[in-house]
This record gives structure tokens, C-alpha cells and sequence, in this order.
């Protein structure tokens, strides 16, 4: 059992970029794209082309974060990390082709940390998890025991989902193909409880999941775990 509570929050779709458009989404209202990526005018030409777009989902949920709060640490997350970055590179190496260095060294799963940390110039600790199915739920317990143990006021988790290169199309179970969600977890009491249960893992976002349950249009909702399912509900009133 995770109860946490949420000080803030972030998302980012081609279709939402800013809390109302995210409460209409969440009332059911199909919503027309308005952006295909990211635009993060504020970060420095140069480093901006360096970005996937996995990064600069991550980027975009971050800044705003930043500005409103204060940030003690950083969790950032993604289940499949930059694989579209690293599919290419092993392209290429099929090809014998020479590798991009910078392509190269921007195939970690900490780029979208390390970029951020870089183009916003803080120097808060910040953490990069991967694990699978978890992979939200682990960084949302990461931040809650950095809370919890008193190690940070204010711990941000920011988590992104993109969709995976055509020959990887069957691990896409249910991630959305463009989303980006930031939440900022601290010490007031508990809003929010996850719980692991026995059950089938159905597909679905977990980000997706925690918008509906956070913006209130459902009280209680699952999503996939490696091993069952997690249920997500809100704590009292």
C-alpha cells in the first residue's frame, strides 16, 4: 500500500496543454490536436535540436513545475526509456554505418533528467527509473520515501510515454503514443492510495489513469502491474 498526497501537477498531450483543456479530457470530451510536439521555447536553441521527443515531453512538464514550486529532488520515468534513439543506433551499427556521438550519448535513460538539469540550470538531486510495467508506481515511491523519510520537502516525478518503433509495436500495452505527466508529491496528508491486487493484467496508461482519479472524474481506478493490478483511489472526501 502507497498513500501520498500531490501538491501540484503537470500533463501534456497533442491535444492538452494546460489544466482546462485536461478537465474537459477528463469529462470525456474528445479534444482536436493542436500541437504535434513540444514546443520549449524557453530552453537554448542549440540544446533544444539535441532533444527526442521523449525529452522533450519530460522537459515540458518539468519547467512549469519548477517555476511554481520549490523542488528539493527530481524523479524522472519512463518505462522504455530513449528507445527510439537506441533503435537507430543499432540500425545503424547493422549498417556499418559510423555512429552519431551525440546520438549516442543521448541514448541513456537519465537524458531527460541530465538535459533538464542542463537547460534549466537547477542542481536539485535528481533520479531516473525504469521497471517495467512499475515503472510509474516505482517513481512515485521513490518520491514518497524521499518524503517521508524527511529527506525532501518536495519531491517531482515526472513521467512520459511515447510510442516505440514499429518493430517494438507489440510492447506498447496501452501507453499512450505522445503524454507527458508531472506531479509534485510532499507531506500533507494522504489524498491518493495505490494498492497491488490479484488480477488480470488488462492494457492501459497509468498516466492516463491518474489524470481521470486526480481531476475527479473517477473515484477508483486499476491499471496494469508486472504481477496483477494496481488499484488507484482517492482518500476520503
Amino acid at each position: 500500500m502507497l498513500n501520498f498526497a500531490i501538491a501540484d501537477w503537470q500533463a501534456w498531450a497533442p491535444f492538452a496543454e494546460d489544466h482546462a483543456s485536461w478537465q474537459r479530457w477528463a469529462a470525456g470530451e474528445t479534444l482536436p490536436p493542436i500541437s504535434d510536439k513540444p514546443a520549449l521555447s524557453w530552453v537554448n536553441p542549440m540544446l533544444r535540436r539535441r532533444l527526442s521527443f521523449l525529452s522533450r515531453l519530460m522537459l515540458q512538464v518539468a519547467k512549469p513545475l519548477a517555476e511554481r514550486q520549490a523542488i528539493d529532488a527530481w524523479v524522472f520515468a519512463s518505462r522504455h526509456g530513449e528507445l527510439q534513439t537506441t533503435v537507430q543506433l543499432l540500425v545503424d551499427i547493422a549498417k556499418n554505418e559510423p555512429l552519431s556521438p551525440m546520438a549516442f550519448s543521448l541514448s541513456v535513460h537519465n537524458t531527460g533528467a541530465g538535459l533538464f538539469s542542463i537547460a534549466s540550470g537547477t542542481q536539485a538531486p535528481m533520479n531516473a527509473i525504469a521497471a517495467g510495467r512499475d515503472t510509474f508506481v516505482m517513481a512515485l515511491t521513490d518520491a514518497v520515501a524521499r518524503v517521508n523519510s524527511h529527506r525532501a520537502e518536495r519531491v517531482a516525478v515526472v513521467y512520459a510515454e511515447e510510442l516505440l518503433p514499429e518493430r517494438y509495436a507489440d510492447y506498447q500495452q496501452g501507453e499512450a503514443p505522445a503524454l507527458a505527466l508531472g506531479v509534485v508529491v510532499d507531506r500533507s496528508a494522504a489524498q491518493w492510495q495505490l494498492n497491488r491486487e490479484a488480477g488480470e493484467a488488462t492494457e492501459g496508461s497509468p498516466a492516463e489513469v491518474m489524470l481521470k482519479v486526480l481531476l475527479g472524474a473517477d473515484r477508483e481506478q486499476h491499471f496494469p502491474a508486472e504481477q496483477g493490478i494496481w488499484r488507484l483511489s482517492r482518500v476520503g472526501t
